[in-house]
Parts: C-alpha cells; structure tokens; sequence
C-alpha cells in the first residue's frame, strides 16, 4: 500500500465524519457534501499536500471543501439561470433575439 494510500486511508477513517459535517453545513444537503468532499480529497491527494500528518491534511481539506464550495457559488453566478416555471421554447428565444443580417449594413 502507498503512502498516499494509507494517509487517505487513515484521514477517512479518523476524520471523514467530520469533514462530511463541514461540507454539510455549508452545502445543506447531504448529496452536495459528498461531492464537496470527494473533490476536496482528490484535489488534495492529487497535488500530494497528504503526506504531511494527519492535522495538516485534514486542515488541508477542509480548505479544499471552502474554496470548492466558493468557487461553486461563482461559478453558478456567472452562468444563465433557468426559471422553474421556463419550459425552454427554444424557438422563442431565437425569434427574440437579435440577428445579425449582414444585408442590414
């Protein structure tokens, strides 16, 4: 077993509850922690931060799980939000939008 192995290993047995309860909070559902989670580990194990005893790992981590949860919240900000009640008439959208008719120069 590597020793990256036995430190993920060993941070998911001692300290996984607890970082899945600080995903939790911030994301309110326990789905989203998860994945906030998993992210934060394989950003972590990938960069090789790990190996450096379990306390800095896990406070590693946790920095991880914040900055995913943030750069989640920017991400949704910038893109387009559908309404709930939108039933995506693309075609309606076309008709609304301008055109560029090179023949209107």
């Amino acid at each position: 077993m590597s020793s990256w192995s036995r430190a993920l290993d060993e941070l998911v047995t001692q300290r996984g509850a607890a970082l899945f309860g600080y995903a939790y909070v911030l994301t309110g559902n326990a789905a989203d922690a998860e994945d906030l989670v998993q992210s934060a580990l394989v950003r972590t194990f990938r960069t090789g931060r790990a190996s450096r005893g379990i306390d800095s790992t896990h406070a590693y981590v946790k920095r991880a799980i914040a900055s995913a949860f943030i750069d989640g919240g920017r991400r949704a900000k910038t893109r387009p939000q559908r309404r709930h009640d939108d039933a995506g008439d693309f075609h309606a959208a076309e008709r609304q939008a301008p055109t560029a008719d090179p023949s209107e120069s």
